[in-house]
């Protein structure tokens, strides 16, 4: 099982597909034994399709470092949970 989040992140670092090779040829091989899967647990039209790198959460000089670390931990864990996922997606085929 997967987990999806809504929020959008601040930056994301991801794999660009169309600056190297390697990383298209992933990317056409996960969408060819997986149309429907997406890549990303966050649900935004464009960072799905994506394999993420790192998220980046940004707040202002008075922004609240507790809420900032809680979002990021809400990130990073739905993105270790997507791994584990597609992991075991890849042993059964």
């Amino acid at each position: 099982m997967s987990l999806p989040i809504s929020k959008k992140a601040d930056f994301v670092l991801a794999f660009n597909k169309n600056n190297d090779e390697k990383v298209c040829d992933v990317y056409t091989k996960f969408k060819l034994n997986n149309p429907s899967e997406p890549l990303s647990p966050i649900m935004d039209a464009y960072i799905l399709r994506i394999a993420l790198a790192c998220v980046l959460e940004l707040k202002d000089a008075i922004g609240k470092v507790a809420k900032t670390k809680l979002q990021l931990a809400v990130y990073y864990i739905a993105i270790l949970w997507k791994l584990r996922h597609l992991i075991i997606i890849k042993r059964k085929y």
